[in-house]
């Protein structure tokens, strides 16, 4: 397929549109990933109770505390593979657009 451009325009073409395709979701993901930054010592602590929970063989207090953080997820609306969602969507461009 021509498009009337040099090689190196369309590879800066195709590089800038992809780029303003996936800008949304890289704001998101950043947004995402300061959510987690912001509230990870309460996901910490709570994931350090569950772990000594599992370690004492208590596995009903560790599932209501992996409960308790699910819910404290929801509740902030994070999500940790939200952060991937970007670099994913740009891998599966890039293994398409090379076939």
């Amino acid at each position: 397929m021509d498009v009337g451009l040099p090689w190196y325009a369309c590879i800066l073409a195709t590089t800038v549109t992809m780029r303003l395709l996936v800008f949304p979701l890289v704001v998101r993901s950043q947004r995402n990933a300061a959510m987690l930054a912001n509230n990870s010592p309460k996901l910490q602590a709570l994931q350090s109770k569950m772990s000594d929970a599992r370690r004492r063989g208590d596995l009903y207090e560790a599932s209501k505390l992996g409960h308790e953080m699910h819910e404290f997820m929801n509740t902030h609306a994070m999500n940790p593979l939200k952060n991937m969602l970007p670099m994913a969507i740009q891998v599966g461009i890039g293994l398409n657009s090379s076939a």
